[in-house]
């Protein structure tokens, strides 16, 4: 019962992690746009999609580990 709660624990520590990050590209990105630097601005693009497909795999393992504890 502990290591579910402590599993829950460390998913909102990552999806916390994640959205804070996202923020900060986003920022960035916004920041780029600005300053029309083009060449950056798909770097972080390209950036951001992989963030989030290894967030989306981090979180379906995460939830399998779940279904097997319970």
């Amino acid at each position: 019962k502990f290591l579910h709660k402590f599993i829950l624990f460390i998913d909102v520590i990552i999806i916390t992690y994640f959205y804070l990050y996202l923020i900060t590209i986003l920022f960035y990105l916004f920041v780029c746009l600005l300053l029309m630097n083009v060449d950056l601005i798909f770097f972080l693009l390209f950036y951001i999609l992989f963030i989030l497909i290894l967030s989306l795999y981090l979180f379906i393992f995460i939830l399998f580990i779940l279904f097997n504890l319970i």
